[in-house]
C-alpha cells in the first residue's frame, strides 16, 4: 500500500511539472516556474508576429519592399474581416532595439488588435536591421557596411519607402503612430519632407516622443555606458549590435527566468522608469522582442541631440558636414514646418521625459491642431517609457483617446 501511495505521489508531482511554463504572476515564481501552478505557458513568448495574429484570428498580409540603397524591408497588414472596412489607415512605428512584433503580443490588448477591431487596415512597419528588415539585395547583416546609417537614413529612406508603398497600395491617407525612435524619424521625416508628407499622412500620434533629451539624469545610467561600449566596437569596425536577434531573445528569457528580479531593475526600471503598470506576467514576453538589432550610428546620432540639446541631422565632423550639407554644423529639423494634426502622448515616469522638453517639442511644431496627453490622464501613477507597449491598462488608457485623436482628424 506504501508502495502505491509513493508512485501515486510521484505520477501527481511529475504531472504538475511544466518545464515550459514561461509567465508567471509574480517575479518570484519565475526560477521555479516548472513546478508551480501559477505559472503557465504563454505561447506568444516565442512566436513571430504571423503566428500571433493568426492565433487572435486576425488577417495578416506581409509586403516587401526595397529601398533604393538596398535594404530589403517587411511590412505587415493586419485587419479583422469580421469587421466592416472604415478606410482609414493607421501606420504603426516601433522605436528603438525592437521590432513591429511589441504591437500584437499583448493579446487583446495589443494596439494593432484594436484598432483591426475598428475597422482599420493596420500596418506595422520594421526599420533596416531590426528582425524583419534583416536582408539587403547585397550586403549581409555580418558586413559593416550594413550597418551604415544613423536616424537621418531612417527617416528619410525607411520611413519614406514604407508610407510611399502604403499609399499607393490603399490609396488613403495615412495615420501615422509612433512610439519611441518611432516618434524621431517621424518627425524627421516630415520636418524635411515638404508637401510629400502632408500628401501621405492625416495625422500624427507620438507616444513616448524622444526628441528633445537635455538635462535628463535619470537617462545618463542607460545610454551613456551603452555608447562608451559601442564607441569602443566602433573602433574594431563593428558597427552593428544584437542583430541575431533570435539567439539574443533565447539568451535574456533564459538569463531572466532565472534571475527576474535583477533583470526588472536593471533592465526596465533603470532603463525605462519606475512603474506599475508592467506585469509580471509580460517579464519573458517583453524579452522575446527586446533587445533588437541597432546601429552604432543610431546612438550616437542620439547622444549628438542630447549633447548640442538640438533636433539636428547626424554630425559628421566639420570636413564631411561641408560635403554632406554644405555648411560645418549640421541642419536643424525645422519642426514648424509641420502642419499635420499632431498629439503626443507621454509618461512623467519615463526616463526620456521632462517637462521643459516636451513643452519645447509641443511649442515648436506648427500644426494648429495639436493636442498633449501625460497618461494616464487626471492620475498620478504615471506611465514609464514601455508602458506604452505592455502597459496594463492600454485600452483604458491610452486606446479611446488615440482613437477619438484619429477620428478627428477624419473631420
Amino acid at each position: 500500500m506504501g508502495t502505491v501511495f509513493v508512485v501515486f505521489t510521484f505520477f501527481c508531482v511529475v504531472s504538475a511539472i511544466n518545464i515550459k511554463n514561461n509567465a508567471c504572476p509574480s517575479l518570484f515564481l519565475y526560477p521555479v516556474a516548472g513546478f508551480s501552478s501559477k505559472c503557465y505557458v504563454n505561447p506568444d513568448v516565442s512566436s513571430n508576429v504571423g503566428e500571433m495574429v493568426k492565433r487572435r484570428g486576425y488577417d495578416i498580409v506581409t509586403h516587401t519592399v526595397v529601398t533604393h540603397d538596398g535594404y530589403i524591408l517587411n511590412l505587415f497588414e493586419i485587419f479583422n474581416a469580421t469587421q466592416e472596412n472604415k478606410n482609414f489607415t493607421v501606420f504603426i512605428q516601433h522605436g528603438i532595439l525592437v521590432n513591429s512584433g511589441v504591437w500584437v503580443n499583448g493579446g487583446p490588448r495589443s494596439l494593432a488588435f484594436y484598432f483591426a477591431d475598428l475597422g482599420y487596415r493596420v500596418w506595422l512597419g520594421n526599420v533596416r536591421g531590426t528582425l524583419y528588415s534583416n536582408k539587403h539585395v547585397n550586403l549581409t547583416i555580418n558586413d559593416p557596411k550594413f550597418w551604415d546609417f544613423n536616424l537621418d537614413t531612417l527617416a528619410a529612406v525607411d520611413i519614406r519607402t514604407m508610407l510611399t508603398f502604403i499609399a499607393k497600395t490603399t490609396r488613403q491617407k495615412i495615420h501615422y503612430i509612433g512610439h519611441s525612435m518611432g516618434t524621431t524619424v517621424g518627425l524627421m521625416f516630415l520636418a524635411s519632407s515638404g508637401q510629400e508628407g502632408a500628401k501621405l499622412l492625416q495625422s500624427v500620434s507620438l507616444m513616448s516622443p524622444v526628441v528633445y533629451i537635455n538635462n535628463l539624469k535619470k537617462l545618463e545610467p542607460s545610454i551613456i555606458p551603452a555608447y562608451l561600449t559601442g564607441k569602443i566596437f566602433n573602433l574594431f569596425h563593428v558597427n552593428g549590435f544584437l542583430y541575431h536577434e533570435n539567439a539574443v531573445h533565447r539568451i535574456f528569457t533564459s538569463i531572466c527566468k532565472l534571475i527576474p528580479h535583477v533583470c526588472y531593475q536593471l533592465l526596465i526600471t533603470v532603463g525605462f522608469g519606475k512603474t506599475t503598470h508592467f506585469s509580471s506576467d509580460d517579464l519573458l514576453l517583453y524579452f522575446n522582442n527586446w533587445p533588437g538589432g541597432i546601429s552604432f550610428y543610431q546612438i550616437q546620432h542620439y547622444v549628438q541631440i542630447m549633447n548640442s540639446k538640438m533636433f539636428q541631422k547626424f554630425d559628421y565632423g566639420a570636413a564631411r558636414n561641408l560635403q554632406e550639407y554644405g555648411s560645418e554644423k549640421p541642419p536643424v529639423y525645422d519642426l514648424s514646418k509641420i502642419k499635420l494634426p499632431v498629439c503626443l502622448f507621454y509618461g512623467k515616469n519615463d526616463v526620456y521625459y521632462g517637462e521643459e522638453n516636451i513643452d519645447r517639442l509641443y511649442g515648436e511644431i506648427g500644426s494648429n491642431h495639436k493636442c498633449r496627453y501625460s497618461i494616464p490622464v487626471g492620475q498620478r501613477d504615471y506611465y514609464n517609457h514601455i508602458d506604452f507597449m505592455f502597459g496594463n491598462s492600454l485600452r483604458e488608457d491610452v486606446y479611446p483617446i488615440l482613437a477619438e485623436t484619429l477620428t478627428n482628424a477624419e473631420m
